[in-house]
């Protein structure tokens, strides 16, 4: 699935790939601004976290649970592969006054790090071409307790529908929370899940923003033809809702977390 995704999107592509393809967007990964912001994944997750545990994040982006684990545990060990996505979580955590976190830029099929008390991947598992070894290798270097985060459906799934009027073909999908759940039973490994409250869609503030978060997403030419296919399928298919203008057929986005001892 995996692979049929991003041979998809090889084929149909208008604009080249990015180096850092998280550059324009690594702001959206950062913290929660303020302690009432709250985050239900975070409290699960912080319910397995101790004050002396070290805690692995495996594609940590720009912080968003990185740093606020790092304030209640000894450490945080943040892999990253994106340049901007480590700057964001550089500047994040010396703003936040928060100096335990350590940032390993690699992607984690490569990266070196020391065993810790608790490996932790949030919403990166959707786009692994060989998942099996990569959590393989999560539970190789957890002393207790593993935790993966993912979405009951692949993201971003409320811009599929585009793709169909935009390309001509359906957008092929990765796999997501289900998906997981069969390939560590397959796996022999004992897991719990605890199904988190819905995450409502992202509205957009006007019909220019939802054209341009459109358009990248689904690698576009500005100007270009398919570009003005949608422009016309969004201005057909945007509704006024008080979260913004959102696509009609926008849903809420349903997180699970995945969680089993090491070593069981």
């Amino acid at each position: 699935m995996v692979e049929a995704h991003h041979a998809q999107t090889t084929r149909l592509r208008e604009t080249a790939p990015q180096t850092d393809m998280w550059r324009r967007r690594a702001r959206e990964f950062r913290p929660h601004r303020s302690a009432d912001e709250r985050d239900p994944a975070l409290d699960a997750i912080l319910e397995h976290v101790r004050p002396e545990d070290a805690v692995l994040d495996i594609g940590s982006g720009g912080g968003r649970l990185a740093i606020p684990i790092a304030r209640r545990c000894r450490e945080v060990v943040a892999v990253e592969p994106s340049e901007s996505m480590r700057t964001q979580l550089e500047g994040q955590a010396a703003a936040a006054g928060v100096s335990n976190v350590s940032i390993v830029a690699s992607d984690w099929e490569e990266a070196v790090v020391e065993p810790v008390d608790v490996a932790l991947c949030s919403h990166v598992l959707y786009g692994v071409m060989a998942p099996e070894p990569w959590i393989r290798k999560m539970e190789a270097n957890a002393r207790r307790r593993v935790m993966i985060l993912m979405f009951h459906r692949p993201v971003p799934p409320n811009m599929h529908p585009l793709w169909e009027p935009v390309y001509s073909e359906k957008r092929l999908e990765t796999p997501a929370l289900a998906y997981l759940e069969r390939l560590l039973t397959e796996m022999g490994i004992r897991y719990e899940k605890t199904m988190l409250p819905e995450r409502p869609d992202r509205g957009y503030a006007d019909f220019d923003s939802a054209l341009q978060t459109a358009t990248r997403r689904l690698f576009l030419e500005p100007g270009g033809e398919r570009q003005k296919r949608l422009e016309q399928v969004l201005r057909e298919s945007l509704v006024e809702t008080p979260a913004g203008l959102q696509l009609s057929w926008a849903e809420p986005m349903l997180p699970g977390l995945v969680t089993w001892t090491a070593g069981r």
